[in-house]
């Protein structure tokens, strides 16, 4: 007697839901269930607040591990408008745009006044520059500890009072101290900076 064949396994539609399908029906739920924006409100602010130093080092160290020498050779050189892009230029703006989005979350929790998580962000990402030490092709060495260190600083102040620094210098000091000083400088430079263009 020949065996049936086992019904193929019914997965359910949301867990096929590609990310944008995913947000499109976010707007659509709460357009139906006005109630349930409260509790969606809570865990989306859950969602974006709960920040892990040590995670967002470890992700911004793998965003950064895919920039390569061959990469950097590829965005460097003549273009077909006869300009010219250097190597180092080129490592810089691949390291830019992986260091982005880390930016992009540290303004959004300064915009959102959730001074505890930009804090843990802000570790996390110079923690991340940090380990990036020896990790990355020489046109791109110096990116960590100049350009991005600057930026993430720089985001940090435009969305902080000087106070706040105080937490940022006595973490490096603890965590990192051979970069508290590069650190006090870059902070003294920016709030300086941001002081006289006012």
């Amino acid at each position: 007697m020949p065996r049936k064949a086992n019904p193929p396994e019914t997965v359910s539609a949301l867990d096929r839901l590609g990310p944008e399908e995913a947000a499109r029906l976010l707007p659509q739920l709460l357009k139906s269930h006005p109630e349930l924006r409260i509790e969606i409100e809570a865990l989306a602010l859950k969602l974006i607040t709960t920040v892990d130093p040590e995670e967002v080092a470890d992700d911004l160290e793998f965003e950064f591990s895919g920039i390569h020498q061959e990469e950097i050779w590829d965005r460097s050189g003549s273009d077909s408008d006869g300009s010219y892009t250097a190597p180092d230029e080129a490592a810089g703006q691949l390291c830019e745009e992986a260091l982005a989005p880390f930016l992009e979350d540290l303004r959004r929790l300064l915009s959102m006044g959730q001074a505890d998580s930009a804090l843990a962000q802000v570790k996390g990402m110079i923690l991340g520059l940090h380990n990036l030490k020896g990790q990355l092709p020489p046109d791109a060495e110096d990116y960590p500890s100049e350009s991005g260190l600057y930026e993430v600083l720089e985001t940090w102040v435009e969305g902080r009072p000087v106070l706040a620094d105080k937490p940022v210098l006595a973490w490096v000091a603890e965590v990192l101290p051979d970069w508290r000083g590069d650190v006090e400088k870059n902070l003294e430079h920016i709030r300086k900076r941001i002081a006289n263009a006012r």
